[in-house]
């Protein structure tokens, strides 16, 4: 592998950036007001929270994003995000 200039290394960065934040579009485009059914045990709270799980409800997906390794998906109403294996898009 050919070594880096430090201006070719920054050029790089900046092309990544540029390329997570169409896919963070895409993502975007993808899921936005669609209707999803929640799978799993959620409840839609941050840790320590009580409230009964969401399981079986059926919602509106507000908007979604990805670092990398995980998709997670905004639902309407709610203050924490689901995984995107949490749901199913109906």
């Amino acid at each position: 592998m050919k070594a880096m200039t430090d201006k070719e290394i920054k050029k790089e960065i900046v092309r990544l950036g540029k390329e997570r934040k169409r896919i963070s579009c895409e993502i975007d485009r993808l899921v936005k007001g669609r209707t999803v059914r929640v799978t799993c045990g959620y409840n839609g709270q941050e840790f320590g929270r009580s409230r009964p799980s969401q399981e079986g409800k059926v919602t509106t997906v507000t908007g979604g994003s990805s670092d990398g390794d995980f998709t997670w998906l905004s639902l309407l109403g709610e203050r924490v995000s689901i995984h995107l294996k949490g749901v199913e898009f109906v």
